[in-house]
């Protein structure tokens, strides 16, 4: 309590807060996650909610990006047997067939550059927001700490008031409560520890004369003229009197352990504030709580309470499922559920200087920020084996991995479709390469900062891979639809004829060319000099007629299909005999 107690030195009559005075960051991200999704309280939901709503506004490049990769697949398509030709006609000069193939592909509308911009707002989104997140991680663990730092420090007050100046002259009018308490609790304090002072002081007197007798014995063994009995017989003894000693020292370590702890007894409450504070939240109802334990009620005084406003405070912990701390990474090991000071330190980054933390008063910064005070405040919760200090179980990370893994390979296939990328050749190897380097890339991300940026990787993955499989859908049946109205028809009902066989039926769309599908009769020539001919007609010869309506037949109009074609079933003489 020594370091507390010279920060309660010039402190008020209240310890004032630290925590409202850390200065939070306040770039767009900060100011995003923090303050305008605060209406989520728990921050792995805000995550997720914040994500998904940022992939719904970026959802347009999304869509944009696909339907220019469709666009590109039936442009290689169509141009394949030209490619082919090109590329034996150029078989040995791959630089000009690159040139011919990229000038056939701007001429045809390919955009090579189509994916770019959506690629590039993902990146400079992820870097930033990767950024920013550790930055929040950082601010988030140094706050909470404040936060428990200031609790602490209130019911320190509480308890122990503040010491008397040694010079009247600087006493302060407004501190005379606090004497007083400081006062009184000493009086407490010594009433409460009595009891265990003495039962230790008895242990030490019942363990000095042993200690005394084996001094003498090591002192005497240590003589070298000593014969080999003689020594043999001391060390006997020295082991005799060591067996004897050990049930006394091992009460006098019991006794010492109480002593301390009667000792520390306001420190004891105030972890106890702590942990409460940290895994449930607290209210004054507490208060009382603590003052059913007898030593508790001892020293604390009537007037105690925990909370300065009297509302209930929140739990501190920031958990999400199975994660225990979420600005720690989701990992098994290292105990990040509750950071030692050393992990503290580095992960409070920036956050541990003024110049980032705002907290103007050196000597509090000082005080709070030592190892010290960091092990007295977050003692309880160090040693505490109810409840595991392990953080996670490696979920997120697998998780990144598998969808990163997923995603690369739903990207490699669309883009082989729309002939981006081809099977052989320097861009295909940087793909493959690409496809083992970015889940390494994930998995390290994962690993070694803030749970809540993996959580981020995650659900931007999912929500990533379902546009993606939605998008392609979309534009399938965009596709679908739009190759029909281009040839007029649609399939749809069935219908029966006489052989009881079903048959699709055509309906023509509306608006669509209502020629569509009908037939263009090649002209015939007209026999004139042949007797009793008809107009249209060659009479010359069966086989030569059947050949020239067999010739005119599969002609259409504007190159759409006959729709008597489609159904394999001739409709027109049926419909004239019924006629």
């Amino acid at each position: 309590m020594a370091i507390l107690n010279s920060v309660f030195s010039f402190l008020g009559s209240v310890p004032a807060q630290i925590a409202p005075s850390i200065v939070a960051p306040g770039k767009m991200w900060h100011l995003l996650i923090l303050n305008v999704f605060s209406f989520v309280a728990d921050y792995g939901w805000r995550i997720v909610v914040f994500t998904v709503l940022l992939k719904l506004i970026l959802s347009p490049l999304d869509f944009y990006q696909r339907y220019k990769m469709n666009k590109n697949q039936k442009i290689t398509e169509r141009l394949k047997p030209t490619m082919e030709k090109l590329q034996k006609q150029y078989a040995g000069d791959k630089q000009a067939f690159s040139q011919k193939q990229m000038e056939l592909n701007r001429k045809e509308g390919y955009s090579y550059f189509s994916s770019c911009l959506p690629m590039i707002v993902t990146i400079v989104i992820f870097i930033t927001l990767w950024i920013s997140m550790q930055t929040i991680a950082e601010y988030m663990t140094f706050k909470e700490y404040a936060t428990m730092y200031d609790e602490y420090s209130y019911v320190q007050m509480q308890i122990e008031g503040k010491e008397r100046p040694d010079k009247a002259e600087e006493e302060k009018e407004e501190d005379y409560d606090y004497y007083a308490r400081n006062e009184q609790y000493k009086i407490k304090l010594n009433e409460i520890v009595a009891p265990y002072k003495a039962e230790k002081e008895k242990y030490e007197a019942q363990i000095k004369p042993f200690d005394d007798k084996i001094k003498e014995i090591d002192k005497q063994l240590a003589d070298k003229e000593l014969s080999k009995e003689e020594k043999n017989k001391l060390k006997a003894e020295k082991k005799a009197l060591e067996d004897e000693r050990k049930p006394i020292a091992a009460d006098l370590k019991a006794a010492t352990t109480a002593f301390d702890d009667a000792n520390n007894i306001s420190m004891r409450i105030g972890q106890d504030v702590i942990y409460q504070m940290y895994y449930y939240g607290i209210d004054d109802g507490f208060a009382d709580k603590l003052k059913e334990n007898a030593d508790y009620a001892k020293i604390l005084p009537d007037d105690f309470k925990v909370t300065r406003n009297g509302k209930k405070t929140d739990k501190v912990q920031a958990s999400f499922l199975w994660i225990q701390n979420i600005w720690a990474p989701d990992v098994p090991w290292g105990d990040k559920a509750i950071l030692d000071y050393d992990s503290f330190k580095t992960g409070i980054d920036d956050y541990y200087y003024a110049d980032t933390n705002g907290i103007k008063d050196g000597s509090t910064l000082s005080a709070m920020r030592s190892k010290v005070a960091y092990n007295e405040v977050m003692g309880k919760l160090l040693s505490d084996k109810t409840h595991s200090r392990t953080n996670g179980y490696l979920i997120l990370p697998i998780l990144v991995v598998t969808l990163s893994l997923g995603s690369q390979l739903l990207s490699s296939m669309q883009q082989k479709r729309a002939g981006q990328v081809n099977n052989k050749g320097g861009v295909a190897t940087s793909m493959k390469v690409m496809m083992v380097i970015m889940p390494i890339m994930m998995a390290v991300f994962a690993l070694q900062y803030a749970s809540i940026f993996a959580l981020y990787m995650v659900v931007n993955s999912a929500t990533t891979l379902f546009f993606n499989l939605t998008f392609t859908g979309i534009i399938k049946l965009i596709d679908y639809r739009r190759r029909n109205r281009q040839y007029g028809i649609t399939t749809g009902s069935v219908r029966t004829i006489k052989s009881g066989a079903g048959s699709p039926i055509i309906h023509y769309v509306k608006g669509a060319n209502p020629n569509a599908g009908a037939k263009e009769v090649a002209p015939v020539p007209v026999a004139d000099n042949i007797k009793g001919g008809i107009k249209g007609e060659d009479v010359r010869g069966k086989d030569k007629k059947n050949k020239k309506q067999a010739q005119a037949r599969p002609a259409l109009r504007g190159g759409r299909p006959d729709p008597n074609d489609l159904m394999n079933v001739d409709m027109s003489s049926k419909n004239s005999k019924k006629k």
